[in-house]
């Protein structure tokens, strides 16, 4: 006989033995106690027929220490109403598997009888529990109805489940693979948080929300949402401290990213534009701190607001595009874009978005280019922190049509060998800005108003400058000078 054989045969041999081996017992409500009598602390396998109620679940729980192995599909569970239990209830519907029936239990193995409908609150909290067959008759999962039990491997819940409770499943660090094929429209707070083994999830296309920190710290590596037609929220940190998930795909809906709720995901490469394209607004600290997402197409995208800190730590983005909807823009909210060399905003018209404090902490303004068009370029340059940017008028051809104010006098200018001249007849210049020909802002020399200013430029290497002179009455006047 081959090695495995004989492993089979071992295998078979010891399963005979232990349900040759388990007390048999059939009961009526409340009489559990009398029936298993004298075995109580020694039994180690059970299997019961007839019906029980929270009192006899009661006695598993505290008489029954031993006790690893429980059959109960030959059983129901009856109602009670009666004197306090140990859980501090009186009463216990029908057909409920009651609460707490099972909380800190050494079972590790259990079939649950076939007619309950609901798994009461905590019925299986820190229990040694494997695996579990949930019957299709089961509507409910009860708050933290299987929380903390560290040896619980797989759940799949049937299609007959249409809510489950908070913290369900909260820090079972063995699961690694649900099944939901309930038709459940959300997944609430905590119910995967801290299931560090948990890779794969199937979710329902019912979903519509997601709750607060949902999978919070799990170990989930992929989040394929698409299909989630009817998704309309995920909720404050749902998704924080994943540090495996490595791509979103969201539906063509639109969804409420919630605060937090993509928070320090380490290995995430998904794109905000797909990832927020039906979004009025990124929450305060959404995706802080992803440093490996990208952004293409966000220019394309719908958001008013960017919350503090919302898109902090995107170190590998070189260029985003803003959208024409864009009005605020964050506390810190794009610090430490380390690799960032360009941004947009020529979608934005007139609207300078406001900012928090810090917007680009971190970043070298200096060397990032801000594309503008012509009519832009005064409301950035004199807006704080937009103006630490190296100005780029986009439309450099558009230079050309900016003219002074009709009768609000004239300007003129020369260069002399490394000095530029400026002198206004009209009101006095309030300051100037120089680009190259191709539109790309080189300097904005710092001067107090006067109707004759000059400023130094020997390391300006461009053969002609063009000069937007402000002048102190609001109106412009532009000029070319060749060297």
């Amino acid at each position: 006989m081959n090695f495995f054989r004989q492993l089979s045969t071992l295998v078979f041999a010891a399963s005979i033995s232990a349900v040759a081996s388990a007390l048999t017992v059939s009961v009526s409500p409340g009489s559990l106690k009398e029936a298993v009598g004298a075995e109580a602390p020694t039994a180690t396998a059970l299997v019961v027929n007839g019906a029980l109620d929270a009192s006899d679940f009661e006695f598993v729980r505290y008489d029954m220490p031993g006790l690893v192995s429980l059959d109960l599909s030959g059983a129901s569970v009856a109602s009670y109403s009666g004197p306090r239990l140990a859980n501090g209830r009186t009463a216990s519907a029908e057909n409920v598997l009651p609460e707490y029936a099972f909380t800190g239990s050494a079972i590790s193995e259990i079939v649950l009888p076939q007619g309950i409908t609901a798994i009461g609150e905590g019925a299986f909290a820190a229990s040694a529990i494997k695996n579990i067959t949930i019957p299709s008759s089961v509507v409910s999962l009860g708050v933290s109805a299987f929380a903390d039990c560290a040896d619980l491997e797989t759940i799949t819940l049937p299609e007959s489940v249409t809510s489950i409770g908070k913290g369900a499943f909260r820090n079972c660090p063995k699961i690694d693979y649900v099944v939901i094929n309930a038709q459940l429209s959300e997944i609430p707070s905590n119910a995967f948080s801290g299931c560090v083994s948990l890779k794969t999830v199937f979710f329902p296309t019912s979903l519509a929300v997601i709750g607060r920190e949902a999978f919070s710290g799990s170990g989930i590596e992929q989040l394929a949402l698409s299909k989630c037609g009817v998704l309309s929220e995920i909720g404050k940190w749902a998704f924080a401290n994943c540090d495996a998930l490595r791509a979103v795909w969201m539906p063509s809906s639109a969804v409420n990213i919630r605060e937090g709720a993509f928070f320090h995901n380490v290995s995430l490469t998904s794109d905000l534009g797909n990832m927020v394209a039906g979004a009025d607004s990124i929450a305060d600290y959404a995706f802080t701190d992803n440093a490996g997402m990208t952004v293409t197409d966000f220019d394309k995208a719908s958001v008013s607001y960017i919350g503090d800190y919302a898109v902090r730590g995107f170190s590998s983005v070189g260029e985003i595009s803003f959208p024409e909807t864009l009005e605020h823009i964050g506390i810190q909210a794009m610090a430490n874009w380390e690799a960032l060399d360009t941004i947009d905003v020529r979608k934005l018209g007139t609207t300078v978005p406001t900012l928090g404090e810090e917007v680009w902490k971190g970043v070298d303004q200096q060397k990032v280019q801000l594309k503008v068009t012509t009519p832009q370029a005064d409301l950035y340059s004199d807006t704080p922190q937009w103006k630490e940017f190296a100005m780029f008028i986009a439309d450099p051809t558009a230079i050309d049509d900016v003219v002074a104010d009709s009768g609000k006098g004239c300007v003129t200018g020369r260069i002399s060998g490394d000095i530029l001249a400026l002198e206004s007849s009209g009101a006095e210049i309030a300051g100037f800005q120089l680009y190259d020909m191709s539109g790309r802002m080189i300097a904005m020399p710092q001067t107090s108003p006067s109707h004759t200013v000059s400023a130094g430029i020997g390391y300006i290497d461009a053969p002609v400058l063009v000069v937007r002179v402000l002048l102190s009455d609001s109106s412009v006047q532009v000029l070319k000078l060749a060297r």
